[in-house]
């Protein structure tokens, strides 16, 4: 359970460490295993990298892009950046940006 009560918003990585993290634990994803889970991820040595790859048999499947706490995830310019990090030959199937409180899966 995240406990916040303030009037400021909560930034990226507050939201990737009470938010996201958790969710991806319940789902059944160890974190702290780098065979699973890596962050900071690059494709390719060029890319930028995704805040999360979700890996199965240690190839990327998911990537997650996180993003603070109720920003418009709609927003083309997310929508561009999450299929920018995905758009190349071994992009995985999926990708989604995701708030904490709302995801976009995109594929």
């Amino acid at each position: 359970m995240v406990k916040y009560s303030g009037p400021r918003a909560i930034n990226e990585q507050d939201t990737k460490a009470s938010l996201i993290q958790p969710v991806l634990r319940a789902l059944g994803w160890d974190v702290k295993d780098l065979d699973e889970v890596r962050r900071e991820y690059k494709l390719k040595r060029q890319h930028k990298p995704v805040d999360y790859a979700l890996l199965l048999m240690k190839k990327p499947c998911l990537l997650v892009e996180a993003k603070a706490l109720g920003m418009p995830l709609n927003d083309v310019k997310w929508t561009n950046q999450i299929m920018s990090y995905a758009g190349n030959d071994r992009r995985p199937n999926l990708a989604t940006s995701c708030s904490g409180a709302n995801c976009v899966v995109r594929h």
